[in-house]
């Protein structure tokens, strides 16, 4: 009856206890993350996948606004140490752990408004300031009519750059609106 008992708790610990992580980062932070089309979080994230699909295909991707959304395979790759606890604890390692693991995802997003590795120096201008759309009005206390009026121009110009870097406005529309949004800005 002891060894029932015994092999039931090995049996419970090797079925509840065993999954593999993996860790999901981007540049930028903050983007949301994706395991076979679940939301995991925004990165760095982390999700689990049971040990039982652990050989299987599986999926992930990231998505930030403005960016072009990263997505590829989870890799497994063997964890050479795991094999070695495996001979040192006579298996005991092997029913909470898989000879299986996850390297770490690390993304980097490009396109549209995202700046990758190789813009590590100071933006340039490229095109219109904060100070240029304020003008003057940044000198006075702001109240409330006037920051309304700002974040509304900010969210006009930011669809804006978001449609032109997707292809859906040609530059020439772009520059277009952009410019009759600080128009109607102003006045």
């Amino acid at each position: 009856m002891r060894d029932v008992g015994l092999l039931a708790l090995i049996t419970a610990i090797s079925v509840c206890g065993c999954a593999e992580g993996v860790a999901i980062k981007s540049y930028p932070l903050g983007a949301k993350a994706f395991v076979d089309g679940q939301y995991i979080g925004t990165t760095p994230a982390e999700a689990e996948i049971p040990r039982g699909a652990v050989g299987q295909p599986h999926s992930w991707r990231v998505e930030y606004r403005n960016c072009d959304s990263a997505e590829g395979q989870l890799q497994t790759r063997v964890a050479g140490g795991r094999i070695v606890a495996y001979i040192f604890t006579l298996g005991v390692v092997a029913i909470f752990k898989g000879p299986s693991y996850y390297p770490p995802v690390d993304a980097v997003l490009t396109g549209g408004d995202c700046e990758g590795p190789s813009r590590s120096r100071a933006p340039t201008n490229s095109g219109i300031t904060i100070q240029q759309i304020v003008g003057d009005k940044n000198t006075a206390s702001p109240n409330a009519a006037d920051v309304e009026k700002t974040q509304r121009l900010s969210e006009r110009l930011t669809t804006l750059r978001d449609l032109y870097n997707r292809k859906l406005l040609s530059e020439q529309e772009y520059q277009r609106e952009k410019a009759k949004a600080v128009q109607e800005f102003s006045e």
